[in-house]
């Protein structure tokens, strides 16, 4: 067996998976990229001749890429005439391999050059040590780095990858609830025959919800390929706020009380699923729309706790207002007194008070009951 003649170019490009943790709370994690390894990547170069129906390669590998061996498997057209794919899982070893001008046109049909084997209808060799290997861009048909004097075409792979899965459906869920759990999707590449592998978890953009923690988590999914050619899919998840906050301790019972003696009003603690901000009611507001002008009647006593998405509860306590104590003298005349005919005290007013009226402030003249005096006075 001849020597084979091989060119073994070494290369970084690999199919890159971004992948980032799912939003947890509402923090975002750093991107991270998985490298896929091993992988041998084929180019033939078809400037000189008349493809039909595209490149093709076969060899003696297609086993492990789980094809019967010789195989036909059409390769990926990147611009220029030139075409790639790439395998990945093939041990390193010797193979043997051609590429075809459509199915069944076989190269070196009949002929040979340095780099094929004479002893076995003129194959390509494949020696390949593991990792990533690029073989070519080889003329079809011929030994040579590109098709003599036409050069480096420049041509690169703009194909982008696919994913394979459909993004979960859109859906809501109630603030506090954790989102939904990211999972990867399947993806590949259509230069990449057997590089079917995932995207990795998805990135959540935040950017989207309110102060409030609501509003929509937009979930990403990405596959980026050695080219730089990237395809997304995504979700959007919406967060919705509906429940109102709680009020923490029992509101005081309904109560009666004196005119004067209403209870202390305070505030009660309170708490929302959503809005950490809520901790309390505020001091409540008293409606005094029920007393009279004596100021007896009802007065409903209310707490209130709203959130930032405007979700509100409140709950109320009637206070009973009644005036059951008569006004008070400042002072209290004698009950009797003896004096002479014709010298009866004059009749003044006595200074009063009275707790739920404001306007006692007098008796005003007395009455006399004169009933009492026989016809001389």
């Amino acid at each position: 067996m001849r020597k084979p003649n091989f060119l073994h170019i070494f290369f970084s490009c690999v199919l890159m998976i971004i992948g980032v943790t799912a939003l947890n709370g509402n923090t975002n994690e750093n991107v991270h990229i998985t490298t896929l390894m091993d992988k041998i990547t084929f180019r033939v170069d078809m400037r000189l001749q008349s493809v039909n129906g595209g490149a093709y390669i076969a060899g003696s590998f297609m086993d492990q890429v789980g094809l019967p061996i010789w195989s036909q498997v059409a390769m990926c057209d990147i611009g220029n005439d030139i075409y790639e794919i790439s395998f990945t899982g093939i041990a390193p070893g010797l193979y043997q391999y051609k590429f075809l001008n459509g199915p069944g046109g076989w190269e070196f049909n009949g002929f040979g050059g340095p780099c094929t084997n004479p002893l076995d209808n003129e194959n390509r060799w494949l020696n390949y040590g593991g990792g990533m290997h690029v073989e070519g861009p080889w003329c079809f048909s011929t030994c040579d780095l590109f098709c003599s004097g036409l050069g480096d075409p420049g041509s690169s792979d703009t194909n982008p990858p696919t994913i394979d899965e459909p993004a979960p459906a859109n859906t809501s869920i109630t603030c506090g609830d954790p989102l939904p759990a990211g999972s990867t999707l399947l993806a590949s590449d259509g230069c990449d025959y057997n590089v079917t592998t995932m995207t990795g978890l998805p990135t959540d953009d935040i950017t989207g919800l309110s102060v409030c923690g609501t509003g929509g988590v937009i979930r990403t999914w990405g596959a980026e390929d050695c080219s730089g050619n990237t395809a997304t899919v995504t979700q959007t998840i919406t967060i919705t706020d509906n429940v109102a906050p709680t009020i923490d301790a029992p509101v005081p019972a309904n109560v009666t009380v004196q005119c004067g003696s209403l209870p202390p009003a305070v505030s009660l603690p309170a708490s929302d699923g959503c809005d950490a901000g809520v901790t309390t009611t505020g001091m409540p507001t008293d409606d005094n729309s029920g007393l009279n002008p004596c100021g007896l009647g009802q007065i409903i006593r209310t707490w209130e706790a709203s959130d930032c998405a405007g979700n509100m509860v409140s709950a109320s306590q009637t206070i009973t207002v009644e005036d059951n104590t008569p006004p008070v003298l400042a002072t209290t005349p004698s009950a009797t007194l003896t004096v002479e005919c014709g010298n009866i005290p004059a009749a003044t007013a006595i200074a009063a008070s009275d707790a739920c009226d404001p306007t006692v402030t007098t008796t005003g003249p007395p009455t006399e009951d004169n009933s009492g005096l026989n016809p001389q006075g």
